[in-house]
């Protein structure tokens, strides 16, 4: 089966790229997912040889771009300081892997990029008020689908598979500093999470939606939400969102169709089966839907971090969502062989040993073979060895 684990460039330099690299193929392993787009963090290292926090202030690559490949990109990232510091794992990590038989997959960071936001407020997502969101780009911006297209385009050979994380707008909140004191529904999330900003408007507007009558509308419709939050499911909600806003649907329609041309322009660029998407959120506040997405790409990753229950619903509704109704799971193995499960090692998703085990076989009873780990740097010593036990364990067909 395919076992990956995302990793941090600073871990796998602070460890030694030969090292870290042979540690992560002794535990059986197949593949290591290293960042190299990656938003701002500040990360507790526990066995960390060098550090015990590592703390990125800007988004930023994780690898030297090539000049010549971003020549005609308006929107330039900021590259690492990690780079002049220690080196480029990237380049390091690329003939190790090959000699050790792992999968090199670039783990990157799309849309969710505080650094560009802030440099280059013309690309920011700005909401129904005006007021824009420096922590997300918008899709429909055509200088944030060049900045994506250039990113991939300096990817596709230096490494097996790329990986794109957050490929579409980003829910609200997601400021890592995000304060709520009202309660904050699906619907009041939608309202809040869509963009305004003047590409959207002509997209919409295209679309036969009227955005100055949608604002208004929604505003109205926000107060109301944030004194009496609705009760119903998310579709519910969405439907009567709709419904007291017909204007929307032309705006929903839109949004899906900008993620799902984005990722068609990126699999063009390094082809199927060599790219993979990570959506972060429902598909109702970040545009992907995963019916459209799954035919254009070798794999979707979906993120299961919590019980064993957690993991086999998000199993069978990925499935549901990306199979025609009339079809049952059992017929469902083509799509199961295109799809991975990102399981945690931390807490408190996975508080033992026996949770871990748990959802693993979660994932192999569902018939699911593609799995990935998070994370090596932010676990501990002792939760990265168990990695070992659980792949063990389905060789071996014991406590699977």
């Amino acid at each position: 089966m395919y076992a990956g684990i995302w990793t941090y460039p600073w871990d796998l330099l602070d460890g030694g790229p030969a090292e870290v690299l042979g540690e992560i193929a002794g535990l059986g392993l197949t593949a290591v997912h290293l960042a190299t787009s990656y938003h701002t963090v500040h990360a507790l290292a526990p066995h960390n040889p060098r550090r015990r926090t590592y703390l990125a202030e800007r988004g930023a690559l994780y690898f030297r771009p090539d000049p010549h490949v971003w020549q005609d990109c308006a929107l330039k990232p900021t590259i690492s300081p990690l780079l002049d510091e220690q080196g480029d794992a990237l380049e390091a990590a690329r003939p190790l892997c090959q000699d050790l038989g792992l999968k090199l997959v670039a783990w990157t960071v799309c849309l969710h990029n505080t650094d560009l936001a802030y440099r280059y407020p013309q690309s920011n997502v700005i909401n129904f008020m005006g007021e824009r969101y420096s922590y997300s780009l918008c899709v429909v911006n055509p200088l944030v689908r060049t900045y994506v297209r250039t990113l991939v385009r300096d990817l596709q050979e230096r490494v097996d598979v790329v990986e794109l994380e957050s490929p579409h707008w980003m829910p609200f909140p997601h400021h890592h500093h995000a304060k709520l004191g009202a309660p904050a529904s699906t619907a009041t999330q939608l309202i809040l999470t869509l963009c305004f900003c003047p590409y959207c408007r002509e997209k919409a507007a295209a679309a036969g939606a009227d955005p100055d009558r949608l604002a208004h509308r929604l505003g109205q419709i926000l107060d109301r939400l944030l004194a009496h939050p609705p009760q119903g499911s998310d579709a519910e909600q969405v439907a009567d969102l709709v419904a007291a806003a017909p204007d929307l649907q032309h705006f929903l329609d839109m949004r899906q169709a900008a993620v799902t041309s984005l990722i068609a322009e990126l699999a063009q660029i390094v082809g199927r089966e060599c790219l993979r998407v990570a959506p972060m959120g429902s598909p109702w506040l970040t545009g992907a839907d995963l019916g459209e997405m799954a035919p254009l790409i070798g794999m979707l990753e979906m993120i299961a971090y919590g019980s064993p229950a957690q993991v086999a619903g998000v199993i069978q509704e990925t499935v549901l969502s990306i199979l025609s109704p009339q079809l049952a799971l059992k017929d469902s193995q083509v799509d199961l062989d295109r799809l991975l499960i990102g399981l945690s090692l931390l807490y408190p998703q996975t508080p033992d040993r026996e949770s871990l085990m748990a959802s693993f076989r979660a994932v192999r009873q569902a018939g699911v073979s593609h799995v990935c780990f998070y994370n090596y740097g932010l676990a501990t010593a002792e939760r990265v060895q168990l990695v070992r036990d659980v792949l063990h364990a389905a060789v071996t067909q014991q406590g699977v």
